[in-house]
């Protein structure tokens, strides 16, 4: 079984925006000397609760409201929301937020949806991406 690190290189997601990045080897270079931090022993409780997360399908994401929101059209198992609960409940703390996920409310110690109703009206985005990389 590959370890996390490995999982991670191995998804390329990466090379859609090849053509877009400047330095686009330097990135990757970086990205998977940094990965190997993912196989650390302190984040072992971390991926043992993501991999506790219920299964849901039919998921829509919202970045439209005060709080990213993840919901689906099928109502989850009361079974599936108290894993889901104990599962994000690890991953504690939430330094980037807010979040719902399914009817669950995440709060956050930073509020990143005040960072951007600051600045809303004063910036134009249309046909625009927009990286917002934090350090950390």
């Amino acid at each position: 079984m590959k370890n996390r690190s490995e999982q991670y290189i191995d998804n390329n997601f990466w090379e859609v925006y090849k053509s877009e990045l400047p330095k686009y080897d330097e990135i990757i270079n970086l990205r998977d000397q940094a990965s190997k931090r993912l196989d650390l022993k302190h984040n072992v409780k971390f991926w043992d609760a993501y991999d506790t997360l219920p299964d849901v399908q039919s998921v829509d994401c919202s970045f439209d409201l005060d709080a990213i929101a993840v919901t689906t059209s099928v109502e989850l198992s009361l079974s599936s929301k108290k894993e889901l609960v104990e599962s994000l409940s690890v991953m504690k703390p939430w330094r980037k937020g807010p979040f719902s996920f399914f009817g669950i409310d995440i709060d956050a110690e930073w509020k990143s949806n005040l960072k951007w109703d600051r600045i809303k009206n004063h910036i134009e985005l249309d046909d625009k991406k927009v990286a917002d990389i934090g350090c950390n």
